[in-house]
């Protein structure tokens, strides 16, 4: 009997657990941003919340088309520490990334429920976005490139500064964050929009939904342009099109006009930025540089050649490490020393490779390349078969969004990046564990349906 009492003790406290298990990650996320001594502690904690369902359910984790690849990754993460130069160093990255996963599975738990958790975690990736574009507007270190933008953030003040980022947020990295979530903000609120039942005949609860998602995308569209990052305008316009493309498809005029218009602003402020006398404006991730070096890089060529010198030195470090990788963020550390620059000071901090296929080969080797690109096939795959079994037009709407997003950062990523583990890396595995979500949520009313 005692026996009895005390396994119904452990199923409900492990219940508790697996079911409260993104609270918990909320929790968590504070040490991931502002990494302390303790932060550690995420490392344990995260194993824990796996044993309790492997208690409750019989499984470590729920189970998706990406786990083998996800083990890829955390086997290669740990071959990252050893051939790191400094465990404490790459540590911040490596919890940041390890963070990352945990969220992925637990989102993925969370939203395949069922469509109501759906929508709540498309709300909290809706949020996090909208946070960034706030916190960005108070703090990050604006450039000046397009004048009458430039008047704009000069008088904004720089209220929050971090000990990781003195100077302020890289412009060019946040844009690359708010790509992650500016396309769901679009589509949301031009299907909204656009919706005559809804302009006539919605509850007061929807337009208040769509009111709200339509003031978020405004903020956050309004800082992405703020960023005036040519790479964000670029990923933008490319995840804007291929929306349009497949938003045809589904005979919704109103939203492809909606976005050919916001892609022809994006293009025309891209156009303006390359012909204008700034258009060459330095590398986001230099906080000094010299005079000479400034002149030299305010043509586009000479952009160019800055960008092809910094991917020749990434080149060289994959051919030097190319089954360890260098350790997970140590490419500023190990650049000016093994492969110094020529175009750009030794004093110049270059805190990645300027291309996230580059930088996550430098970080993990090519077996943490493989499985990084396998993350973003299947995520893909998943998209084309849950587009497949989409059941209404707010399903479909997401579905669009999403792989704006997926279409839009990895043309971005070509010329930039936001690097795994970074901070604010948690949203691109916020956005990998939805669609995993809803493509569990689909087929599994799909095979019901059957």
């Amino acid at each position: 009997m005692e026996q009895n009492h005390s396994q119904s003790t452990q199923s409900r406290i492990t219940n508790s657990i697996v079911k409260y298990e993104w609270l918990v990650l909320a929790f968590l996320l504070p040490l991931v941003l502002f990494p302390r001594p303790v932060s550690a502690i995420v490392m344990l904690i995260i194993p824990v919340l796996w044993l309790a369902r492997k208690l409750n359910t019989g499984h470590f984790i729920i189970g998706t088309p990406a786990d083998w690849t996800i083990l890829l990754l955390l086997v290669m993460l740990l071959v990252s520490l050893y051939a790191t130069f400094d465990l404490a160093f790459s540590t911040p990255k490596v919890i940041g990334i390890v963070y990352g996963i945990a969220l992925f599975y637990a989102a993925t738990a969370f939203t395949s429920q069922s469509q109501r958790h759906l929508f709540g975690g498309v709300t909290a990736l809706l949020l996090s976005g909208l946070v960034v574009a706030i916190a960005s507007l108070l703090g990050t270190n604006w450039t000046a490139k397009l004048p009458f933008l430039s008047a704009v953030t000069g008088r904004l003040p720089q209220l929050i500064r971090l000990g990781s980022a003195p100077a302020g947020f890289s412009p060019n990295q946040v844009a690359g964050v708010l790509l992650w979530v500016l396309p769901v903000y679009i589509a949301i609120t031009i299907a909204g929009l656009s919706e005559t039942r809804f302009l006539r005949h919605g509850t007061t609860k929807l337009r208040w939904a769509v009111l709200l998602v339509g003031v978020g995308s405004l903020v956050v569209l309004g800082t992405f342009l703020l960023d005036q990052s040519r790479s964000g305008f670029v990923g933008l316009a490319a995840a804007l099109l291929f929306m349009t493309l497949v938003a045809r498809s589904n005979r919704s005029a109103a939203l492809l006009i909606g976005l050919l218009v916001i892609l022809l602003l994006i293009v025309g402020f891209w156009v303006l930025l390359q012909s204008g006398p700034q258009a060459g404006a330095v590398l986001s991730d230099q906080s000094v540089l010299s005079r000479e070096t400034v002149a030299s890089l305010l043509s586009g060529k000479g952009l160019l050649e800055a960008r092809v010198e910094i991917w020749s030195r990434a080149l060289y470090g994959l051919e030097d490490f190319p089954f360890t990788g260098m350790g997970v963020g140590t490419f500023r550390r190990i650049v000016p020393v093994l492969y110094p620059l020529f175009l750009i000071p030794p004093e110049s901090d270059i805190a990645h490779a300027h291309n996230h296929l580059l930088q996550t080969g430098l970080d993990l080797g090519l077996p943490g390349l493989i499985a990084y690109l396998a993350l973003w096939l299947l995520a893909g795959a998943m998209l084309w078969r849950s587009w497949q079994l989409r059941q209404n037009r707010w399903q479909g709407t997401l579905l669009i969004g999403f792989a704006g997003v997926l279409v839009g950062y990895f043309v971005y990523g070509m010329t930039d990046t936001v690097a795994l583990g970074a901070k604010p890396g948690f949203i691109f595995w916020l956005v990998l564990g939805l669609i995993t979500g809803m493509h569990q949520l689909l087929y599994r009313s799909g095979h019901l349906a059957d």
